[in-house]
């Protein structure tokens, strides 16, 4: 089988389905993030609460979706 002249070429058929739920919980991740940076302007305060963190390693727990990819990101954040 060849995909050639593909955005997915020599690639599993299966890669995009896991591309497009990858895009999903990095844009549900990012206003999580921005809600919480609204919040944060709002209140005028500089630091996340322990609440807002702990929202945030939800991301990287085993049984949610890509946990891995957001566990790497958010230990090079220091979360």
């Amino acid at each position: 089988m060849c995909l050639q002249g593909t955005k997915t070429a020599g690639t599993p058929r299966s890669w995009p389905d896991l591309d497009h739920k990858r895009l999903k919980q990095l844009q549900l991740f990012n206003k999580t993030l921005d809600r919480i940076k609204d919040i944060m302007i709002a209140e005028g305060r500089k630091e996340m609460s322990e609440n807002e963190k702990a929202l945030l390693r939800s991301f990287r727990q085993p049984d949610f979706p890509f946990s891995l990819m957001f566990e790497v990101y958010l230990e090079q954040r220091g979360l």
